[in-house]
């Protein structure tokens, strides 16, 4: 497998929203969020572990560095069409803080706009928090890091068969969607 090494240090505009580095409980606080929790700092997340809370006792749980909590993605709702939001309640209150089309995106539109927030220990150099794991979305992402580092290791659709995958790939389509046999979907 060929890898590669790409750092990506800029490309959003300055934004004195976000400079702060603090999310507000005021404009958000009585949302109600789906937030995964683990029972020990030591378990991962992705267990299927979920509980709602709302976003200010979430942030108050964080600022408390209590880092067995994770903010996911929260579900979006959907008008009588069957056409989904955009944005989950929670981020439809935070908008205003960030760009709905950031300039580096270009023409292109977002599906979806999310948040997820957890907390991160840094010690004598050794970093612990939270990790997604390996997995694959089926759509784009751009990522905002407000505070911080993310590190994302990304592998071509084309080494699937190199990767352990939760399920037997049978396709993988032009643009890089894959398909799993009893899962069949379209490119788009």
């Amino acid at each position: 497998m060929h890898t590669q090494r790409c750092t990506y240090r800029s490309g959003m505009e300055s934004r004195p929203e976000m400079d702060r580095h603090r999310l507000s409980p005021t404009r958000a606080g009585d949302v109600s969020v789906k937030v995964e929790r683990r029972s020990t700092s030591n378990e991962s997340f992705g267990q299927g572990n979920k509980t709602k809370m709302s976003f200010k006792e979430f942030l108050e749980l964080i600022s408390k560095e209590d880092d067995r909590y994770y903010l996911t993605t929260q579900d979006v709702k959907t008008d009588s069409s069957g056409q989904s939001s955009v944005m989950a309640e929670l981020m439809q209150r935070l908008s205003c803080d960030f760009p709905l089309r950031p300039k580096l995106m270009g023409n292109l539109i977002p599906h979806n706009i999310n948040m997820w927030m957890g907390l991160v220990r840094e010690s004598k150099g050794n970093v612990t928090g939270s990790s997604s794991g390996l997995h694959h979305d089926f759509h784009d992402n751009l990522y905002i890091i407000i505070k911080g580092r993310k590190q994302f290791d990304l592998y071509s659709p084309t080494e699937a068969s190199n990767l352990y995958t939760h399920g037997r790939v049978c396709r993988i389509h032009k643009n890089g969607r894959i398909n799993y046999v009893g899962d069949d979907t379209n490119a788009d």
